[in-house]
């Protein structure tokens, strides 16, 4: 499932063909792999909260029985963990019957990850 209107291609893993795409980034924060083109053509930006939440909402409102999510694009988790975790309650509370929370991301970035205070 997809309903996004932010610019780029979507790509996600096969195995998340029935997830909604929850694209928390647009492109790569890294962009630099040789073997990987994917997100050549769009300039990597974090979406503002606000952007997110309306697309929850409107997830939630079209597939309130929703039972996967997958956080896009090409680098998900480098967003704060601060954010991460805001998004993931806000989830929660739209679909509290999601089993998992896939994501696409750099191996490196889960190297940097740690719970705030």
């Amino acid at each position: 499932m997809y309903i996004d209107p932010a610019e780029g291609m979507v790509f996600r893993p096969p195995s998340e063909a029935r997830s909604l795409i929850l694209r928390v980034t647009i492109g790569c924060s890294h962009n630099r792999c040789t073997f990987c083109s994917m997100y050549r053509d769009v300039q990597f930006r974090i979406r503002p909260l606000d952007e997110i939440k309306a697309l929850i909402a409107q997830a939630a409102e079209n597939y309130p029985d929703l039972r996967r999510v997958f956080l896009a694009d090409g680098n998900a988790l480098v967003l704060p963990t601060e954010r991460l975790l805001t998004i993931m309650g806000l989830l929660h509370d739209s679909f509290p019957h999601l089993p998992v929370l896939p994501a696409m991301a750099v191996q490196e970035i889960f190297c940097t990850k740690r719970l705030p205070n």
